[in-house]
């Protein structure tokens, strides 16, 4: 069953763009981005003694005046 994570959330924009925000306790985040389209890849202690990294199935579209979602999932091997 899934289960929210600690940890950080790393945005690389096709342009170079790089953000880097914390989560907070129940898993969530939110960041204002510039237009643009960005991988996402997460990171916690929790996940592979902190030593993995989980990526969003796919990149991220952020355009204007527009609420984008990203869900990354973490599978345990």
């Amino acid at each position: 069953m899934p289960r929210p994570l600690s940890g950080s959330v790393t945005f690389h924009g096709s342009d170079g763009n790089i953000a880097t925000i914390d989560l907070s306790d129940n898993g969530r985040f939110s960041v204002h981005l510039p237009v643009g389209r960005y991988t996402v890849a997460g990171r916690s202690p929790q996940f592979e003694g902190g030593a993995g990294e989980c990526q969003a199935p796919g990149p991220v579209t952020v355009t204007n005046d527009v609420t984008s979602r990203a869900k990354i999932d973490c599978q345990e091997s």
